[in-house]
């Protein structure tokens, strides 16, 4: 039995070897097949220096038939056959056949296998393009609160540049950003995919498109706003105080203007500087008044340092301005009443004439008349002193002058 065992396992040992001879020696060439092949395009940027690019499989592959000594060829798969296509030999658009060389792995002769067949490696080539499109942010229908001011956005990327086959490229015409505004009162600050648009809004897509950023950052600032009235800044100068000048302005147009800006500085503020008069560059006339017309700068979002902008004026704003030299005058003023008697009094204002200086604009100084100056004494109370107040009045037209001594003037009162 045991001789059985050894007779069959010899016969074994026998056939392999028979089988190794013939196929190693007696008929070494074997064929196999290697498909997907991946193909490794090279020189592209000579094919783009030519204005020209593949629109084919990003990765072409093919498939070959090898045939060679077998212990060779098991050493072989798809994926270590490598394949190179020179693209510097296409010189137009169109459908183009390139021939590829191949590389078999380390430790394999480059002479152990031969091509019994291969499949033609075709690529479609197009005419290339390079172009900047603007970068456009927009918010269809929606908008911030009305009590809130949206600046123009600030962008990394103001244009893109997009690459790609000629008849894709020339139909994009901005990168567009779609940011929904509804109910926002902060600044939005953020990276945003874009939509490449054509000129009628539509999406052009197309995978041979490529661009230099995939998103923009986009730092669009909203503020609170209100309205506010103007003021300016004056100039003093040797003699030339605030306190002797009458000086008023006149917006041409509106007499507010619109400000936004940060919200503690919006709900602080009632009125913005937007220009300086210097009492020392004026030249009053005759009459002492000097009225001038003068376009000022408004503020701007640029070179504001106080955190408040108008938004509403463009630039500029033009305002009349009207400065009057404030004088002094004296008026003997004989028209003096007694007012605010008490009940069953006999008061009765002794002093027939009293002396009021009036200050203000010499244009209206000029105007008033003693008979228009009425002294009114009050004869309810007495400070202490034993003296009754005393009040000077005007007729409307000349409110803004003032009787500077009308603490000093004295006034006898006595019972009739």
């Amino acid at each position: 039995m045991k001789r059985k065992i050894v007779y069959a396992l010899l016969a074994t040992l026998i056939s392999i070897g028979l089988w190794l001879y013939v196929v190693t020696v007696v008929n070494p060439e074997y064929e196999d097949t290697f498909y997907n092949i991946q193909v490794s395009l090279q020189n592209d940027e000579i094919l783009r220096e030519r204005g020209l690019m593949v629109v084919s499989d990003e990765i072409p592959t093919v498939t070959l038939k090898l045939a060679g000594n077998r212990s060779d060829m098991i050493k072989l798969n798809s994926s270590n056959i490598t394949l190179k296509a020179d693209l510097s030999r296409i010189h137009s658009a169109g459908e183009q056949e390139l021939e590829y060389t191949i590389t078999y792995p380390d430790g394999v002769p480059t002479n152990a296998f031969s091509v019994v067949s291969q499949t033609k490696l075709t690529v479609s080539v197009a005419d290339w393009k390079s172009k900047e499109v603007e970068v456009q942010v927009v918010h269809g229908d929606s908008k911030v609160p009305d009590s809130y001011q949206q600046l123009r956005p600030k962008l990394d990327y103001e244009k893109i540049t997009v690459t790609g086959p000629v008849s894709v490229i020339d139909r994009i015409e901005v990168a567009q950003i779609d940011i929904d505004l509804t109910g926002k009162t902060s600044t939005i600050f953020d990276q945003f995919e874009y939509v490449l648009r054509d000129k009628d809004g539509a999406p052009v897509e197309s995978k041979w498109v490529k661009a230099n950023a995939n998103t923009v950052q986009v730092d669009l600032k909203i503020y609170p706003k209100k309205q506010v009235n103007v003021s300016f800044d004056v100039i003093e100068g040797d003699g030339l105080q605030k306190e002797n000048f009458d000086i008023s302005w006149n917006i041409l147009g509106e007499q507010t203007v619109e400000i936004y800006g940060f919200p503690n500085e919006i709900a602080n503020t009632t009125a913005v500087t937007i220009g300086k008069i210097d009492l020392n560059a004026i030249k009053l006339d005759e009459n002492g008044t000097y009225t001038y017309t003068e376009t000022f700068d408004i503020i701007s979002a640029e070179n504001a340092d106080n955190g408040l902008w108008v938004t509403d004026k463009e630039g500029k704003l033009e305002v009349q301005i009207t400065i009057k030299r404030i004088v002094t005058s004296t008026f003997t003023v004989s028209n003096i009443k007694a007012v605010n008697k008490p009940s069953g009094s006999n008061l009765k204002v002794s002093t027939r004439q009293a002396e009021v200086v009036l200050r203000g604009p010499q244009d209206l100084v000029k105007a008033v008349r003693a008979g228009d100056i009425t002294i009114e004494v009050d004869c309810s109370q007495k400070d202490s002193s034993g003296k009754y107040p005393v009040t000077v009045k005007l007729p409307e037209k000349f409110s803004k002058l003032e009787a500077v001594n009308k603490d000093t003037i004295s006034i006898v009162v006595t019972q009739g």
